[in-house]
């Protein structure tokens, strides 16, 4: 199985964002990032936690795992955006908490951090920009999705 090299991106991810797929990477660059004195962002994806997934339980395991994410994932940030829209935080709490935890496990790791971020607001007792929050991890799920999709296809073949 081939995995992508680890992405970096900047975490403000915008519609300026502009994405290129190659068979070796894949490369996102932001508009003006390059003339940035910002530091380095950390990475968004890592594929080493996939093939340490692999390594532990072999390719059904992997593909297993893909699978549920890409089920559960959805569903933990829907019900997230309807804790916050319900003012629930206990709820919204529980979801990002879940979903932080899966995304590592899978190198998703700008999701797992704005879980984390979400989840440490909520457990303050508020949800004060956490729909913003879960705005930004709807956007992200969609590449993670995405990514995914083509190393759960390259590794049933």
């Amino acid at each position: 199985m081939h995995l992508l090299p680890i992405l970096r991106v900047d975490e403000r991810v915008d519609a300026s964002t502009t994405h290129r797929q190659t068979s070796d990477t894949v490369a996102i660059r932001m508009n003006d990032a390059s003339t940035s004195n910002a530091p380095p962002a950390e990475p968004a994806l890592d594929p080493t936690a996939l093939t340490r997934l692999e390594r532990f339980g072999g390719t059904k395991l992997l593909v297993e795992m893909i699978g549920l994410f890409q089920t559960a994932a959805p569903e933990r940030i829907a019900a997230a955006s309807a804790g916050v829209d319900s003012g629930d935080v206990a709820a919204t709490e529980l979801a990002l908490h879940s979903l932080k935890s899966s995304s590592a496990q899978l190198g998703a790791l700008r999701l797992g951090r704005l879980s984390e971020r979400g989840e440490a607001i909520a457990r303050a007792g508020t949800l004060d920009g956490v729909a913003e929050i879960v705005n930004d991890m709807e956007h992200e799920l969609i590449r993670v999705q995405a990514w995914l999709t083509d190393v759960r296809d390259g590794a049933s073949t």
